[in-house]
Formats: structure tokens, sequence, C-alpha cells
């Protein structure tokens, strides 16, 4: 079976290195915990070739695995499952996975540097070696987990310079779609973990791909080409430019997505009409009826219920404001009894990760005290888990407020929040 890897085969170093020149903001963490790492049970750490490699595997463990943008299972955390998939084997899969482990802790703990760039080489060659001689079912999760580590390390090592982060979103998408039996349909909680891993960021991709507008500018990217190919054209829906996410059986995670599908902005037709208001309506209420007690998964969060109430805060408030103004005094009192709520809990949580709720919250800080407390908790996190990712998120957040205090009067909703995030020269990984 052939994998649809992004961009180009002949990926090299030279490639490698041209990212790197172009790295954004990288923080520097080395307490992590003395604990050893979370290895299952049976496997042999002997696969961990050197102290050097041990101690990268360790710090993936403890601070890395925490910050990927994911909904692990409760019953399986997706630390077990990528743990699993590196040490189990000595295929070249199983390698590939090491390898993209190595690279993304290596970029985290010390920013780009020649090791991390051959470790991502390394990865992407057994992933080549493997697929050469076709893969089955282990092999096809193993390509999943590697493929998700090099999409998290595209977006550390190039947030707000590089769209490959999306080639990488689509290359699993292929994986998945060409597995034979499909995937799709294990019920192995191995396998839903990492489908819940796709699902949840190609979910997130789409709430980028509406806002942000593609700009012409010297310099493209390598691939930058490919990108525009998977654009949505002006006014065909995203939906219809991609093929359907991966089955997840997270309630809450089906209707977010279907939120991103359907949202318009007003140079669409039928923004007006009633069965595109009807549609919004009736996702923001069944949203508001998930309970914690419903859902069998949760975010990876110290405090899980206060990241899924947040979460489920910030979805309900951004329909509203994508409905525009209806003139409606109770919606308008309920949006900010909403608003209120998710401040009280932003408060009181030591660190957030998922920058969606971040990004919305932010959107509507009137107060100086609003605003310090979502830049004290981006800050908070920050420390305990480096990532450039959160600098351009606080970048983002930052530049919505001084298109707020600058404005006379009222900014549109939809269009603020547009301008704001294609202000990114690329498409930001807004996870």
């Amino acid at each position: 079976m052939e994998v649809g890897f992004p961009g180009p085969k002949n990926e090299t170093a030279s490639k490698a290195l041209y990212f790197s020149s172009r790295l954004g903001v990288h923080g520097r963490s080395e307490d992590f915990g003395s604990a050893q790492p979370t290895i299952p049970a049976q496997i042999p750490s002997r696969r961990l070739n050197s102290a050097a490699e041990h101690n990268l595997f360790q710090y993936f463990d403890h601070v890395v695995v925490q910050a990927l943008a994911t909904i692990p299972r409760t019953s399986v955390t997706l630390r077990a499952v990528i743990a699993r998939l590196a040490l189990s084997s000595n295929a070249q899969s199983s390698q590939a996975v090491m390898q993209s482990i190595f690279a993304l802790s290596s970029l985290h703990r010390h920013g780009i540097q020649l090791q991390t760039i051959k470790f991502k080489t390394s990865a992407l060659g057994a992933l080549r070696s493997s697929s050469g001689s076709g893969i089955g079912r282990h092999e096809v999760a193993r390509h999943i987990a590697a493929l998700m580590l090099l999409c998290a390390y595209e977006i550390e090592q190039a947030w707000n310079s590089s769209c490959q982060w999306l080639f990488y979103i689509n290359g699993v998408k292929n994986v998945i779609k060409a597995s034979s039996p499909s995937i799709e349909q294990d019920t192995d909680h191995e396998y839903l973990a990492l489908l819940d891993w796709v699902h949840y960021q190609d979910t997130m991709a789409h709430f980028s791909l509406h806002h942000w507008r593609l700009r012409k500018r010297p310099g493209k990217d390598p691939g930058f080409d490919q990108l525009v190919s998977l654009l949505p054209k002006p006014g065909v829906k995203i939906s219809l430019k991609f093929e359907q996410p991966p089955i997840s059986h997270f309630i809450f995670l089906r209707l977010l997505s279907e939120v991103f599908s359907t949202v318009q902005d007003k140079s669409y037709p039928t923004f007006c009409g009633e069965d595109y208001k009807n549609r919004l309506k009736l996702l923001e209420l069944n949203i508001s009826r998930v309970k914690n007690d419903d859902v069998s998964i949760c975010f990876y969060e110290q405090d899980t219920a206060r990241c899924f109430e947040v979460f489920q805060l910030a979805a309900l408030i951004y329909i509203t404001r994508m409905l525009g103004d209806s003139g409606d005094d109770d919606l308008e009192e309920t949006t900010n009894s909403r608003i209120s709520a998710g401040f009280a809990i932003l408060a009181k949580m030591g660190t957030c990760t998922r920058q969606f709720p971040l990004l919305v919250l932010g959107c509507e800080a009137r107060s100086d005290f609003d605003r310090i407390t979502i830049l004290d908790l981006i800050d908070r996190t920050r420390v305990k888990f480096p990532s450039a990712c959160l600098v351009g998120l606080r970048n983002l957040i930052q530049t919505l407020w001084a298109q707020d205090d600058l404005a006379e009067e009222a900014l549109e909703y939809e269009k603020k929040l547009t301008a704001v995030i294609s202000s990114s020269e690329t498409l930001p990984a807004l996870f």
C-alpha cells in the first residue's frame, strides 16, 4: 500500500534545515520530575540505546505528551499507546515512532539543532522503508502515531511560518482511508485513541481554515501551491474539499466538527437563511446538553472537568457570535452569563494547553482583569509546557485587543476574528 506522505517524497535534511532557519520562540524546561518513563509492562527498555535517548523519552513521557493537542481516552492514555507502538517491535514502523518521539522531545527541550533534524529525517526514512513492503494492521497504527508526532513537530518548530502541518494531517487521513480492513472500524482502545487524536486536530484545522484568508506574498514555502489546492475555493464549503473525518465516539467533538463545517461568513447567499440559523441553533442546543458524565473520554489536563467546561462554553459563545446580532435580549444575557462563567473557570485553572477556548474567550475580554486572567493562564502554561504555539496565540489575542481598543464602535465578530487570524503569514494551528 502506498502511504500518502505529506509534501515531496524526497524530503531531506536540507529541507529540514530550511525550516529550522524560520524557527519561532522556544522555551526551555529541565525540571520534569525524577520518575522513570512509563514504559509498558513486558517491553524491554533496552530499545532505548543510550542515556540521551532514555532522557528524551522520559521528557516526552512527562512533559511533551501532556501538551499534545488531542482528547485521549481515559481507559488507555495516549502516552501509553505511543510508548507501546514505539517500543514493542524492532520493525521500521516502530523505529519511525521512536525517532519522531526523539525529534519532538529534542525540539521542545533544546530547540532546533542538528541532532533534532537528524531524528526527524530518520523518522521519515523509517516510514518510507516500512511502507515499501506494505503495511498491516499494527503498522497502520504506528504510521498514524509517527505522522501525528511529526505534525506536532512542524507546528512547534514553525508556528506562523509554515503550513507543513496540514500536509501531515492529510497524510494521516490517506493512511486511514487506504487501510484495509478499515482501522476506523476497529474497536481496540489503542486505535480509537489514535483516531480521536486525528479527529481532534482535523476538526480544529477546519476552524483555522474558515477564518484564515490566503495571502499572496514573495518567498513562498515549499509545497505552498499544494496547500492552496487543499483550501476551500470561494463559495465552496470546507466540508466539500475534505473527505469525512475519522469516526470518533466523542459526541462533543462530533458536534464541534459539525459547527465548523456549518458556519458561514456573510458572503454566502444562505447566511441569513432560516435553515442555516436553525441548524446552528440546534447544534448550540445539542452542545449545551452534553455533560461531562455523558462522554467516555476527557481532555488531557490535570483538571479534566474544568477543561471540558471551558471548551464547551467557548463553543457555545462562538456559535452565538457567528449567528450575528439577533436583537434577542435573552440570548445576549445567556451569552454574557457564559462569558462570565468561562472567565471564572479560567481563573481557577493551573494550565490550559487548548488554544480554542483561550482565543474565543480572549475575544470577549474587555476589562483589564479578564485580560490579565487570559495572559496569566497562558504564561503559567508556558512555564510547564514550553511551546512556540502559546507564544503565537498570545500575540494573536493581544492583536484582537488592540483592534477592539482602537475601534470607535464595536467590531463585527466574524470580520475581526478573520482579520486577526489572517494576519498570520501562514495558516495557524489553533489546536
